[in-house]
């Protein structure tokens, strides 16, 4: 299993804070644990009250444009399961925030909304995966608000 690269936490921290500023999530980091399945989100979201209320996973694909993924974006069915269970369990929502080349975009879990489940990569060590289409993601805000803050208000 990859862990997060230096590269991976750095936009992490980028987006977390561009988040924060604009909208009304607090974004908090969760560590890995020792058993790598307690490390399924990036973040809890929480309100003022330190309540969490969402599970949110970041994944940077920011040398491509959103619509180079026609059929979707290809999620580890793991994460996504376990997201669902938290919801059916606990009532708290999850979302995958994606970070393209033209923007910031997210997904919302949507439990009326079934994913289709299937195998993305060939060979020996397939992982089933779920695919997340185009038209379920909503764009947070373009490229363009967001290199202007990342350049401002955000220290690399």
């Amino acid at each position: 299993m990859r862990y997060e690269t230096k590269d991976d936490l750095n936009n992490e921290e980028l987006v977390r804070q561009y988040l924060e500023k604009t909208t009304q999530w607090d974004l908090v980091k969760l560590a890995r644990g020792s058993n790598e399945n307690k490390y399924l989100f990036d973040w809890a979201v929480t309100d003022c009250n330190s309540k969490i209320v969402k599970f949110a996973e970041f994944k940077a694909r920011k040398t491509t444009k959103h619509d180079a993924f026609p059929e979707g974006i290809v999620i580890s069915l793991q994460k996504y399961n376990k997201g669902v269970e938290y919801y059916n369990s606990n009532n708290i929502d999850f979302c995958f925030i994606f970070w393209f080349e033209d923007g910031l975009f997210v997904y919302s879990y949507d439990p009326d909304h079934k994913l289709p489940v299937k195998f993305f990569h060939e060979g020996e060590n397939q992982e089933p995966t779920v695919l997340i289409s185009p038209e379920l993601w909503r764009m947070q805000c373009p490229v363009s608000d967001f290199s202007k803050t990342k350049k401002q208000e955000v220290a690399t």
